[in-house]
């Protein structure tokens, strides 16, 4: 029986070398490239059933990666996995729209999480043996869209949110938010109401106007306090209101949760 190739594009070695050992030991094809110089040549040579990219590769940049092969009708339909270790944060608006099958936010290096999820994709058991989740109770991961221009509050609560079992999603601003609305699905929308360009206030009411967005349960984490503010968003589809200097750090993830499960 022929095996799916699956094509590895990750700029730290050990981890890319776990992850074609995994794939390679659960009946798939792997190859591992550490430079992203490298990866157009052999996606045209391995015609891959998949592909596993990090976004942190040191000699080229990764997005240049998914716009050259998104330009190709060729390669365009191969699916891409993007993935982000150690908290680092994904550039929603340089990500070509269509050019990523998911994305995977991992607080530390764990090759069987993406395992999971590819095999999960494509519709195969995995023969290796599965490990519990982070929080141990072996459930899917949920998803939360943060739109927050400071990257201060980014990288404290950002790493707060992945330490928490959270796949997070960053957003510098509400058209960011809206491109990825477009193809994904998030459990949790997390908001500031002060952003560069389209203010909370308007991003709010975009997505209250998408049927399929206002289903997604919003949060606003805000500097603003006034009543009238609370109650507008409010009415635009927010859920939960808290001011960020009210709210702990230990709290949000909470609240987050208590969003999702609907209390």
């Amino acid at each position: 029986m022929k095996k799916d190739k699956i094509l590895v594009i990750e700029g730290h070695r050990e981890f890319g070398l776990q992850i074609k050992k995994l794939f390679d030991d659960s009946g798939f094809e792997a190859t591992f490239i550490e430079k992203g110089a490298d990866a157009m040549n052999l996606i045209y040579e391995l015609l891959p059933r998949l592909i596993v990219l990090n976004i942190d590769i040191s000699d080229i940049d990764s997005y240049e990666i998914l716009e050259k092969k998104n330009s190709e009708p060729l390669l365009k339909k191969i699916p891409v996995f993007l993935i982000s270790t150690q908290g680092i944060p994904l550039n929603i608006s340089k990500i070509p729209q269509g050019s990523v099958a998911d994305i995977i936010l991992l607080y530390k290096e764990d090759p069987m999480t993406i395992l999971e999820k590819v095999t999960s994709y494509l519709g195969i058991m995995s023969a290796a043996k599965k490990s519990p989740s982070e929080d141990g109770t072996g459930k899917r991961k949920p998803t939360v869209l943060w739109i927050e221009d400071d990257k201060m509050i980014n990288s404290i609560l950002g790493k707060k949110l992945l330490a928490s079992g959270f796949n997070l999603l960053s957003a510098k601003n509400g058209e960011d938010a809206l491109k990825f609305l477009k193809s994904n699905s998030p459990d949790a929308i997390v908001s500031d109401l002060i952003l560069p360009g389209m203010s909370g206030f308007e991003l709010l009411q975009k997505i209250n106007m998408e049927p399929s967005w206002k289903k997604i349960p919003m949060m606003v984490l805000s500097n603003l306090d006034s009543g009238s503010d609370r109650e507008k968003a409010k009415m635009l589809g927010a859920k939960k209101f808290f001011v960020k200097a009210s709210i702990s750090l230990d709290q949000v993830p909470k609240e987050i949760m208590n969003l999702i499960d609907g209390r």
